[in-house]
C-alpha cells in the first residue's frame, strides 16, 4: 500500500527579473565545462527545424519530453551550440527553494511554474494550521477540483498569470522558452500522460512551438537519483544524450488543425470556440490562465496532443508511449 505522504508547502516564489548580464554567459560556460569533463556526449538532430523557427522572428517555445534534472542544461547547451542565446525554462517553483540551485535559477531568469498540489498545500496550511496529506488532496480534487471559484483554483490562476507575465518579459528579450508538458520527470523513461495548461503560453504570445525529443539523459540523473550522482561520470565513459528537433508548429497551424478536427466531428461548440479564440488572439485580447481562458480548454488539450504526438514519434522505441494521453482528460 502506498504511503499517505505529507505534501510540502513553500513560500510562493515571486520572480525578480535580472538583467541580461555576465551570469548567463558564465552559466553557459560552466555547463559546457561540466559536459566535457563528465564525458557526456551530445548529438542534436533536426537542427535546421530549430534554426528555421528561430529565424521566423516569432516567440519560440521548445516543448520536450522530460527524463532528468539534467534536461534543462543539456537541451540549452545543444541550442546554444547552434546560436548563442540565453534560454528561459519553465521550472517547478519548489526548485527555487533549493540551496545554490535556486539561486542559479533566479540569476539566470528561469521562470517559476506552480501547480495545483502546491497551491492546495498553501491553502490547507493557512486554513487548517497543518500540512496536508495525500488523501486530503485527493479528497479536495474529488469534491472541488473542478470548481473554478474555489480559493485553491483562484490561487493557482493568480500564480499562473504571473508565470505568463514573466514569460512575456523573457520573450520580449528574445529568449526561447523551454518547457515540459508532462509536468514532471518520467519514472520509467516512457512518455507520460501530459498536462495541457502550458500550451496557453504560445497562444498568448502568438508563438511557434518546436517539438523536441530528448533521450539518454535518464542515464545521468533519472527521477529518484540524487544530484551528486552526476559525478560518477568522472570515472565512467559517460552517456550519449540525443535531442531531435521536430518541424515547428505555429499557433495558427494548431488552431487550423483543431478547427478541422472539430468540423469533422460536428463539434459545433468547440468549432465556435476555436474561431472565437482566433479572434481574441489576433486582437491581442486573449489572456492565459484567466477564468475566461477555461472556455478554451479543449483547444489547449488538442493542441498539446498535436505537439506531444510529434515528440513521441521522434523518440527511440524504448521511450515511446503506446498512446499519447492527457493526464486530466475532460
Amino acid at each position: 500500500m502506498k504511503a499517505d505522504v505529507v505534501i510540502k508547502s513553500y513560500p510562493e516564489e515571486i520572480m525578480k527579473l535580472h538583467p541580461e548580464w555576465w551570469w548567463d554567459l558564465l552559466g553557459r560556460k560552466i555547463v559546457k565545462y561540466l559536459i566535457v569533463h563528465l564525458k557526456i556526449q551530445q548529438q542534436a538532430d533536426g537542427v535546421e527545424n530549430y534554426l528555421q523557427a528561430l529565424d521566423s522572428g516569432r516567440p519560440l517555445f521548445v516543448f520536450s519530453n522530460h527524463l532528468s534534472w539534467a534536461d534543462h542544461f543539456l537541451i540549452m547547451n545543444m541550442m546554444d551550440d547552434q546560436v548563442p542565446l540565453n534560454v528561459s525554462a519553465l521550472c517547478k517553483e519548489k526548485y527555487y527553494r533549493y540551496p545554490v540551485f535556486g539561486w542559479v535559477l533566479r540569476q539566470s531568469n528561469q521562470i517559476p511554474l506552480t501547480n495545483i498540489k502546491l497551491c492546495f498545500a498553501r491553502w490547507f496550511k493557512q486554513t487548517k494550521g497543518r500540512l496536508p496529506r495525500e488523501h486530503d488532496f485527493v479528497e479536495f480534487m474529488n469534491i472541488s477540483g473542478n470548481n473554478p471559484y474555489h480559493e485553491v483554483n483562484v490561487f493557482k490562476r493568480q500564480s499562473l498569470v504571473r508565470t505568463a507575465v514573466y514569460t512575456h518579459e523573457m520573450v520580449q528579450r528574445g529568449r526561447p522558452i523551454l518547457g515540459y508538458p508532462e509536468g514532471t520527470r518520467s519514472q520509467r523513461g516512457q512518455l507520460q500522460p501530459i498536462k495541457t495548461g502550458i500550451m496557453q503560453l504560445p497562444f498568448e504570445c502568438k508563438g511557434i512551438v518546436v517539438p523536441t525529443a530528448i533521450s539518454g539523459t535518464d542515464r545521468i540523473l533519472p527521477k529518484g537519483v540524487k544530484w551528486y550522482n552526476i559525478f560518477k561520470f568522472y570515472r565512467l565513459d559517460g552517456a550519449l544524450t540525443k535531442a531531435r528537433f521536430g518541424r515547428a508548429i505555429s499557433y495558427t497551424e494548431l488552431l487550423d488543425r483543431c478547427e478541422a478536427k472539430f468540423e469533422r466531428n460536428d463539434d459545433m461548440v468547440n468549432l465556435e470556440n476555436v474561431r472565437t479564440l482566433r479572434k481574441l488572439i489576433e486582437t491581442g485580447q486573449f489572456r492565459a490562465y484567466t477564468i475566461e481562458a477555461e472556455r478554451f480548454e479543449r483547444i489547449f488539450d488538442e493542441s498539446s496532443l498535436i505537439v506531444m504526438r510529434a515528440v513521441n514519434e521522434m523518440l527511440p522505441p524504448e521511450y515511446r508511449a503506446e498512446q499519447v494521453e492527457i493526464k486530466y482528460p475532460r
